[in-house]
């Protein structure tokens, strides 16, 4: 007879167990080792220490009020939020890290390991006999790789963003320690004072923050904790809620909770699974697979909030997360209520993917708790776990996004606000408001704080005008490309071009522009430029530069000196073959100096095509919104020196590229559109030689707002 042979354990993959095991391991802390070194690795990629959009009113003004005690202002709202952790935290960066904004981004980090580390104590409540378990770590390993995901890079790469985390990890640790207190016993112990402390201040984060102590209240009655925990929660809700929406003033831009649910029902209800679902649309690219997941993420919430009603009793812990899905569908419920205005593709910005993804792991965890034996026995299901985190990895490769040209335009943009030059084409690209930027940074440019106490900035107002001796260094190589007149201000002309330093093989920092031993103007560095690269070699990709020049030098010869390294180089000034008048309406119709439309080469701008579909008896109007915000066009139109169009734009500028060639064909002027949102005049010189000059106007804005038109005599 044969001798019976003892059958092998076989585990990962058709290998023995102990193998399976190690491979297993190694597979885990690959994969979390991936999601999170490219996390830091987008972190550091997408820094930039410019203050961008509502860092410029909760940010920028933190110093000047407390320095000068008024506390107040930690309280004071920021939209409907009252961000009172994130406030300080933005003066300990101003007061300790000079301004960087490095520190806020450690931070963030820092709030997505807290986040992980408290589903780490959660599951180890849950399943604490089970701690060492493969399928344990497994579930660990995708709850690391959704804490770490790149879906919400506006809140890792954001300096602003600390209250987006601050008000999910609050109310979890709120619940996680009300549940650590024992339901038998009837009075408040350590765990619960705990609980309170996180529950109240879940109210210094956002506004959804005052959800806590009401679900913590209904949740300890449920519970029947007994009166004196329930008295004390209930109290502090009415106290909580009540001095949160004393003195509170509503954001009029957007939506009310009663009329956008009684306008818009079915929107609002796929607002909220969408804001829920917000992952599958970022992986999928589909808005109905997002709103399908949120269906379904909140089905399985009442599902398994049913189930532990059932099992909860003799393990309270399993409440936690239950009621953070409460929570999170609370949040979700509310800021449909003023955000549904803006459509339901809202629900999918990065930003929300915070809570979003806190919730799915939220979910993942209940399934796997009370599916823990079943998925134990199958294979499939072992290996579906170890495979979900490949879901989010395209997404992840996103870090390697090259964000030069973002960088670059918020240094231009921060150099026009300490300069209070007026170029709304670049501040507005850091906040929506150029005058109000300028006014909100006031107190931070004369003390040098947070980005105007970067050595690029820093008393740069104070640098222009100044003598400056001959210049330093060897000589360089250097080109400008474009003098532009600036719609919102006559003392100032933007100016771009390149630098390169030949002998040290690199770009200068920044760029003084001097003429008649004055400094005129000043420009950074660091816009891609490809087409230099490719003669000057990868140490000159970033040698663009933009910046900003006083009005009288146009005509002119200037030195451009370069900083770091230093070089120079004389350049001539070429004033631009046309100037703008804004704000003109549509008048003189008769004169021949406005283009005629029979001068029109070639158009794919369509009669009629602006946003108010506007009609004129004198002029023949041209745009490219024909059929919405996103259509491409371009046109070619001739005109002699001294002749004149009108034009108008979209609220988006940007990519409104606009030509003139000469009679030969050759590139006169290269750049964009300037914002008019109203009807403005462009002139050609009258000082251009003889001949027929083409202007090409190509809009390539595809986004929101993002169309050109011009007008020209009819004939």
């Amino acid at each position: 007879m044969a001798p019976i042979l003892k059958k092998r354990s076989m585990g990962f993959a058709g290998m023995s167990k102990k193998a399976g095991s190690l491979c297993m391991n190694i597979y885990i802390a690959a994969v979390a080792l991936l999601f999170v070194s490219t996390a830091v690795y987008g972190g550091i990629r997408h820094f930039s220490p410019v203050p961008f959009w509502d860092m410029w009113i909760s940010y920028i003004p933190v110093p000047e009020h407390l320095n000068l005690g008024d506390f107040k202002y930690l309280w004071f709202q920021h939209s409907e939020h009252r961000i009172v952790f994130s406030k300080i935290l933005f003066w300990i960066d101003i007061a300790f890290f000079k301004g960087h904004t490095s520190f806020l981004i450690v931070l963030n980090f820092l709030l997505m390991l807290s986040g992980f580390a408290l589903f780490f104590l959660i599951i180890g409540s849950m399943m604490p006999e089970r701690k060492n378990g493969s399928l344990h770590r497994s579930i660990l390993a995708v709850i690391f790789c959704g804490s770490f995901s790149w879906l919400q890079h506006e809140n890792i790469s954001y300096a602003f963003q600390s209250q987006f985390f601050l008000a999910y990890l609050f109310p979890m640790a709120a619940f996680y320690f009300l549940f650590r207190s024992p339901p038998a016993r009837k009075t408040p112990d350590s765990f619960f004072y705990i609980s309170l402390l996180f529950g109240i201040a879940s109210a210094g984060t956002m506004a959804n923050g005052i959800l806590a102590l009401p679900i913590m209240t209904f949740l300890v009655l449920l519970q029947r904790q007994g009166y004196v925990k329930f008295s004390v929660l209930l109290f502090a809700s009415v106290v909580v809620i009540s001095v949160y929406f004393l003195d509170f003033q509503a954001n009029s831009q957007h939506g009310s909770l009663v009329k956008s649910l009684k306008e818009h029902p079915v929107q609002y209800f796929e607002y909220i699974f969408a804001y829920i679902g917000g992952p599958f649309y970022h992986i999928t690219g589909r808005k109905g697979a997002a709103v399908a997941a949120g269906l379904i993420l909140t089905l399985l919430s009442v599902f398994f909030a049913a189930k532990t009603l059932v099992h909860g009793k003799n393990k309270p812990l399993l409440y936690t997360l239950p009621a953070f899905l409460l929570y999170v569908g609370g949040t979700a419920f509310a800021t449909a209520g003023g955000r549904v205005v803006f459509g339901v593709e809202q629900a999918f910005a990065s930003r929300y993917s915070t809570p979003a993804l806190m919730a799915w792991n939220a979910l993942f965890v209940l399934c796997c708790y009370y599916g823990y034996d079943r998925i134990e026995k199958s294979r499939i299901s072992r290996w579906g776990i170890l495979l979900l985190p490949l879901a989010l990895i395209s997404f992840q490769c996103k870090v390697f996004e090259d964000k030069a040209e973002v960088k670059f335009e918020r240094k231009v943009g921060a150099l026009a606000v300490e300069l209070e030059v007026h170029d709304n084409a670049f501040v507005e690209r850091l906040y929506p408001l150029t005058d109000h930027a300028i006014l909100l940074s006031k107190y931070a440019r004369e003390n040098n704080l947070s980005i105007f106490g970067n050595p690029l900035f820093k008393d740069v107002k104070e640098l222009v005008g100044k003598k400056t001796r001959n210049s330093p260094g060897h000589k360089g190589i250097a080109h400008i490309d474009r003098v532009e007149h600036l719609e919102g201000d006559p003392r100032y002309m933007r100016v771009s071009g390149w630098m390169f330093d030949p002998v040290r093989r690199e770009v200068p920092e920044k760029i003084l522009l001097v003429g008649g031993g004055t400094i005129q103007g000043y420009a950074v560095t660091g816009k891609p430029r490809p087409d230099v690269e490719s003669i000057h070699g990868e140490q000159a990709g970033l040698s663009g530069f933009t910046g900003y020049l006083r009005a009288g030098m146009g005509g002119s010869r200037i030195r451009v000196i370069g900083k770091n390294p230093d070089c120079f180089m004389e350049l001539p000034v070429d004033a631009p073959p046309f100037t703008f008048q804004f704000d003109t309406g549509l008048n003189t119709a008769n004169s021949p100096a406005v283009v005629s439309s029979k001068r029109i080469v070639q158009s794919q701008y369509r009669e009629g095509g602006v946003y108010e579909k506007e009609a004129s008896e004198n002029f023949l109007i041209l745009g490219s919104h024909i059929n919405g915000d996103g259509d491409l066009a371009d046109i070619s139109i001739m005109a002699r020196g001294g002749e004149e169009l009108f034009f108008r734009t979209g609220p988006v500028v940007g990519r409104q590229l606009f030509k003139v060639y000469d009679p030969a064909k050759k590139i006169l002027y290269s750049g964009n559109l300037p914002l008019s949102n109203n009807w403005s005049r462009l002139s050609l010189s009258p000082d251009l030689p003889e001949g027929e000059f083409m202007l090409e106007i190509t809009d390539k804005g595809a986004s929101w707002g993002e169309w050109s038109a011009v007008a020209l005599r009819k004939d």
